[in-house]
C-alpha cells in the first residue's frame, strides 16, 4: 500500500512538471515551434492545463542545455576563449600605463563571466534582467509583467531548444564565432516572429523592439559583469 502510494505521487508529480500522461509536453512543442502566439495568448487567458508552464519550460530546456554544453566541452572551450580575449584586452598599452594587473584582471572577469552563465547566474541574474526588460520594452502594449513574463519565459526556452542542434556543428568545426552568429541569429528571428504573433506587431516595430532590448540587455549585462570582477571577486 505504501509503495502504491509513492508510485502514484510520483506519477501525480511527473504528470503535473512534465505532462507525459496528457501529451502536454508534446503540445507545447508543437505549438511552440508551429503557432507560438497562440499557446502564449492561451496561457495568458487561464488555459493552463493545456500546456507545460513557462518555468518548467524554460528551465527544463536550459538544463537540457547546460547539460549537452558541459558534456562535449563547449563550456570549456568559451570559457577558454573569453580569458584569451580578455588578457588580449587588458594587455594594451593603455591598461599597463594605469597599473592594472593584466593576469588578475582577466582571471576576475572571466570569474564573472563564469558566474553569470552558470546556471545560478542565469536564474538569479540574467533571467531577472531578460523579465524586466521585456516588461520596460512591452508594457505599453496592453500587456501586464505576468503576461510580458510568460511571453519571454516561452520564447527564451523555445530558441534555446532551436539552437541546441547547432552544437553539433561546434563539436565538429570548433567553429566559435559561426556558431554564435547563427544562434544569435535564429534566436532573435524567433523572438520576432513570436512577438509579432502574440503582439499583433507590423514586423518593423517588432525588429525594431527585438534590436532595442537585445542591446540593452547586453550592455546591461557587459555592467553586470564588470562591476562583479571589480566590487565582489
Amino acid at each position: 500500500m505504501e509503495d502504491e502510494k509513492k508510485t502514484n505521487g510520483l506519477k501525480e508529480v511527473a504528470k503535473e512538471l512534465v505532462g507525459w500522461e496528457d501529451t502536454k509536453l508534446i503540445k507545447t512543442l508543437n505549438y511552440l515551434t508551429t503557432r507560438p502566439g497562440q499557446i502564449i495568448s492561451e496561457y495568458c487567458k487561464g488555459e493552463k492545463h493545456k500546456y507545460l508552464s513557462p518555468f518548467v519550460y524554460f528551465f527544463g530546456v536550459t538544463a537540457l542545455e547546460t547539460y549537452i554544453a558541459s558534456t562535449i566541452g563547449l563550456f570549456d572551450f568559451m570559457l577558454k576563449q573569453n580569458v584569451e580575449s580578455l588578457r588580449k584586452t587588458f594587455s594594451d598599452p593603455i591598461f599597463a600605463k594605469s597599473g592594472i594587473n593584466v593576469s588578475s584582471t582577466a582571471d576576475q572577469m572571466n570569474s564573472a563571466f563564469l558566474f553569470l552563465f552558470s546556471e545560478t547566474g542565469q536564474k538569479i541574474i540574467i533571467l531577472p534582467i531578460v523579465l524586466l526588460f521585456t516588461w520596460l520594452f512591452y508594457k505599453k502594449y496592453n500587456r501586464s509583467f505576468k503576461e510580458n513574463s510568460w511571453f519571454a519565459l516561452y520564447t527564451l526556452g523555445h530558441l534555446t531548444l532551436l539552437t541546441i542542434p547547432l552544437m553539433l556543428y561546434w563539436y565538429i568545426t570548433k567553429d566559435l564565432v559561426l556558431y554564435s552568429i547563427i544562434s544569435l541569429i535564429i534566436g532573435s528571428l524567433y523572438w520576432i516572429w513570436n512577438s509579432i504573433q502574440f503582439y499583433k506587431f507590423k514586423i518593423g516595430k517588432a525588429v525594431l523592439l527585438r534590436i532595442m532590448m537585445l542591446v540593452t540587455v547586453l550592455l546591461t549585462l557587459t555592467i553586470v559583469q564588470f562591476l562583479m570582477a571589480f566590487l565582489f571577486l
